[in-house]
């Protein structure tokens, strides 16, 4: 399974998550979703992907990196920063890294506040192949 596809599961079960309204779209958001500002919309796309673990003239593991887009609904029921926080905790513990965190920016068109977070996960050959 492509990593992406593992932190779409992983964000779907995610206890900081359950407790917002949310769409996980992967790679695109399609053209017939509208943006709502009472939902809030997770955009996953793949960012980066390479050999790492090297030893003995060889790779032996792969990283792959995906960035989160957070598109925030209006009433969340909590902080955006303690929502942040919490999903990254969690995000720790199902085995992907935050490697980049950007500065929230608004939407000039919804008004919605973005985030967008990059994680990463390693794994090992023996597990993908």
């Amino acid at each position: 399974m492509a990593v992406i596809d593992d932190l779409a599961t992983a964000l779907e079960n995610m206890g900081p998550l359950q407790q917002i309204n949310k769409r996980i779209f992967k790679y695109t958001i399609p053209l017939e979703v509208k943006p709502d500002g009472d939902v809030t919309d997770i955009l996953l796309e793949e960012s980066q992907s390479e050999p790492d673990y090297y030893a003995d003239s060889k790779f032996n593991g792969y990283s792959e990196a995906v960035d989160i887009s957070l598109f925030y609904s209006f009433d969340l029921p909590m902080s955006m920063t303690k929502l942040e926080i919490l999903l990254q905790e969690a995000l720790y513990l199902n085995g992907f890294y935050v490697t980049e965190s950007n500065a929230h920016y608004l939407d000039p068109d919804t008004k919605q506040q973005i985030k967008t977070l990059t994680v990463k996960k390693t794994q090992g050959l023996e597990d993908i192949l």
